[in-house]
């Protein structure tokens, strides 16, 4: 991931997901450099809302973006 990307990560209301995961969630910004604070964790293959996930992240493609939305809405509607 080149600068430009990274920078974007760092933005509030940016997509991110969890490398090895199936989480994606929405960037709040950041506390310092290694750490960035997040809300709206879902797994996206199960379709359920995740606490706490640690791992590096990286911007998620438009394609993942779609499922997490998907999620959400799914979510959102059983309640």
């Amino acid at each position: 991931m080149n600068i430009r990307k990274a920078k974007k990560l760092y933005k509030a209301g940016t997509l991110f997901k969890v490398e090895g995961t199936h989480v994606i969630g929405m960037s709040l910004g950041y506390k310092d450099l290694n750490q960035i604070e997040s809300f709206n964790l879902i797994d996206i293959v199960a379709g359920e809302p995740v606490k706490k996930c640690d791992g590096k992240c990286r911007l998620a493609t438009k394609r993942e973006q779609d499922f997490y939305w998907a999620a959400l809405r799914a979510i959102v509607n059983r309640k």
